[in-house]
């Protein structure tokens, strides 16, 4: 992972922080092919990832006046996201990502815990989220890469 910038030629254009991320190296090189990371991260970002940033944009978070309101979730807008079909591109796999900056959120003291209001808004956050995909199915019917369980078990016959 690394950071830049990118600026425009005009002189008043504004700057673009961007994350690159490359594919990893030595071992768990091996172990991400096998596991499909790549192709599940591509396909969170040019899949998921618009239908999402349309659902956190919407009005459907409003929560009841009495109910903690919903964490802010942020997702990065993909700049590039390199070759649909990895296949031996996967050495040169490559995502460049918006930079979003620290989270504007209060991080809990790991002492002490989250209150139950910060508790309550990080589920209600994660649930919201998975609940648009169980209401929008279409949404995830051409995610063909999405593994039917989280270590992709039908590709898991070599990795110990």
């Amino acid at each position: 992972v690394a950071r830049g910038t990118k600026r425009d030629a005009a002189p008043d254009a504004a700057e673009a922080k961007l994350v690159t991320k490359r594919a990893s190296v030595g071992a768990s090189h091996g172990v991400a092919l096998a596991q499909k990371w790549y192709l599940r991260e591509r396909g969170f970002y040019s899949d998921i990832a618009p239908h999402l940033r349309r659902w956190l944009s919407s009005d459907e978070l409003s929560p009841p006046a009495d109910v903690a309101p919903p964490a802010v979730l942020q997702i990065p807008r993909c700049a590039s996201l390199g070759p649909s079909q990895l296949g031996s591109a996967a050495e040169r796999f490559l995502l460049v990502l918006e930079y979003l900056g620290p989270p504007d959120w209060d991080a809990s003291d790991s002492s002490t815990s989250c209150s139950e209001p910060q508790a309550l808004s990080a589920v209600r956050s994660l649930a919201g989220m998975h609940g648009f995909f169980l209401a929008k199915p279409q949404h995830l019917s051409k995610c063909a890469w999405l593994p039917s369980t989280p270590i992709h078990v039908e590709y898991a016959d070599h990795v110990q």
